[in-house]
């Protein structure tokens, strides 16, 4: 089983040196908590873990990671919404006088 940790192990840094700087968007558990990116964590867990946790384990990392993006993206809907409404100058009597006419 500790030949086949290896092979990913390998598998894995060759991803993180040759695919992952070109993909063009962050480990969402990464972005959100800071620290290690899922792949990294994947490493952590075949080199130190036993076998029988592994599944487990890395399960558990792409569960947290899947909530760390689904977070994320409700904030940046967040952060849309707010820009809308940044759109309107409160302080403009026309606006105003928009506003109160559509009410």
């Amino acid at each position: 089983m500790r030949v086949l940790a290896i092979w990913a192990i390998w598998a894995i840094r060759g991803y993180q040196r040759y695919l992952s700087p070109h993909k063009g968007f962050r480990c969402a558990h990464a972005a959100f908590h800071g620290g290690q990116s899922c792949s990294g964590a994947v490493i952590t867990i075949l080199a130190t873990s036993h076998w029988t946790s592994i599944a487990k384990e890395i399960s558990q990392q792409f569960k947290a990671c899947k909530a760390a993006s689904l977070q994320l993206q409700a904030n940046r809907s967040r952060r849309k919404r707010r820009r809308k409404d940044d759109d309107i100058d409160w302080c403009d009597p026309i606006a105003w006088s928009c506003l109160c006419w559509s009410c």
